[in-house]
């Protein structure tokens, strides 16, 4: 499906599709448009700040009431579908997104329930905030695709990771004056 570009961010994407179009004569290309990818070790994004927010007790801004509306993709799901496109001739232009629909309410909620705290929410500016839905009929028709990953499930293995990598200790430093101790052959 086109992209209809109507601001920054949607005209750069509209760019690089048209200039990857203009090498399908030559080339089998699968340009794949992702859609709120997340996962394990993921820093600084949507979904993973929001999970911190909640963990941590500090309140999820929402924007008109819990916009916008997402379907997130969990990184596992975008890596098959690489995987596939890369072993499928002909052109693909194709969405990557999860299998829901979902506010930033809702995952703030889900991010709740998993680690046992109500999250706190900040009514924030009633800016104008889109919805960034993908239809993924065209990746489920071309491509073997099991079931996705969905939200609940996806935010529970971030969190996890997000443990285990939280719980890892640091090799203890030697004190002043002690010495590496000698490899043994």
């Amino acid at each position: 499906s086109r992209l209809a570009p109507g601001e920054f961010y949607g005209v750069t994407k509209h760019c690089s599709e048209q200039v990857l179009e203009s090498y399908t004569a030559y080339f089998d290309l699968s340009l794949l448009r992702l859609f709120v990818p997340y996962g394990p070790g993921q820093r600084g994004r949507m979904i993973p700040n929001i999970a911190k927010a909640v963990r941590e007790g500090r309140p999820v801004v929402l924007v008109n009431g819990g916009h916008p509306y997402v379907n997130p993709v969990f990184i596992d799901d975008v890596v098959a579908v690489m995987r596939q496109a890369l072993r499928r001739p002909g052109t693909h232009v194709l969405n990557v997104a999860g299998p829901e629909s979902i506010s930033v309410r809702e995952i703030a909620t889900i991010a709740g329930t998993l680690v046992g705290r109500e999250p706190v929410f900040e009514e924030g500016s009633e800016a104008p905030a889109s919805d960034l839905l993908a239809d993924i009929t065209a990746l489920r028709s071309r491509f073997a695709i099991p079931d996705l990953v969905g939200p609940v499930e996806g935010i529970r293995r971030l969190l996890e990771a997000d443990d285990l990598h939280d719980r890892r200790e640091a090799p203890p430093l030697l004190g002043r004056g002690e010495m590496c101790p000698a490899r043994v052959s």
